[in-house]
């Protein structure tokens, strides 16, 4: 049941939708800026998703709405570091 429960919130997430749909055509795992995160997660959107109130529109915001997933997620396999590095902010997936 709690494993129902996990895929229901992710499911229910357009942001989770779309960060498992890019993620499985990068090999599970993926590396970059989170300006390059939010483009790819804008190919990814489900239908209608990005016309939605709730999709990011902005670096920050995304990094936000992954912030309040991370709990799903990770119950899932999928692990999210953030870092920064020379002012450079850099965010990792891994699907394991």
């Amino acid at each position: 049941n709690a494993a129902e429960a996990v895929m229901g919130v992710i499911e229910g997430d357009a942001v989770c939708v779309a960060l498992l749909a890019f993620l499985k055509t990068q090999g599970n795992a993926w590396q970059g800026r989170p300006e390059e995160l939010l483009t790819h997660l804008n190919n990814f959107a489900p239908e209608g998703a990005k016309r939605e109130k709730g999709w990011p529109r902005n670096p920050q915001v995304m990094s936000g709405c992954l912030h309040l997933a991370m709990t799903s997620l990770r119950k899932i396999g999928v692990m999210i570091n953030r870092r920064k590095s020379h002012g450079v902010r850099t965010i990792e997936i891994i699907q394991k």
